[in-house]
């Protein structure tokens, strides 16, 4: 990411929602330190050339069923917090879930544990709840829309 070009628009995110700067990067502080040396970074994460994102929205569980009607292993499937249960509920564990752990926590300690990589946001309200999950979870990439 280019950060020259991030930052403006980032600034004018907190101004709009009133974040505060100084505890996402607290926040994304404690992500580090709390991975340590076993984060992995993006250069560890393989994907297949096609990939397939999943979201929470009215729609979901009638996509995961027309997903599961294709030849899912050509897919490398990606999907945020909130779907991880729809996608476990048809037996799909998604390779990547991209979370700030405000989904379904019992349901993305599963998935994890089934195989998933997750990238874990880092960001002013979540620090109890990092603090609480992240040394349960494993293959971790952290991020932030702060400095890294």
């Amino acid at each position: 990411m280019n950060l020259v070009e991030w930052f403006p628009w980032y600034d004018e995110i907190l101004a709009d929602f009133g974040f505060d700067r100084s505890a996402d990067e607290e926040s994304a502080k404690l992500l580090q330190n709390l991975l340590g040396d076993n984060g992995l970074s993006p250069t560890d994460i393989k994907i297949k050339e096609n990939v397939v994102i999943f979201g929470a929205g009215p729609s979901l569980k009638e996509n995961v069923l027309e997903f599961k009607q294709i030849n899912m292993e050509n897919f490398s499937v990606i999907c945020a917090d909130g779907a991880v249960t729809a996608l476990l509920e048809e037996n799909i564990v998604p390779e990547i879930v991209v979370t700030d752990l405000d989904g379904n926590i019992d349901d993305l300690l599963r998935s994890n544990h089934q195989g998933s990589i997750m990238v874990v946001h880092a960001h002013g309200n979540n620090m109890e709840t990092l603090k609480k999950y992240v040394p349960k979870l494993e293959n971790i990439l952290g991020t932030t829309q702060s400095t890294p």
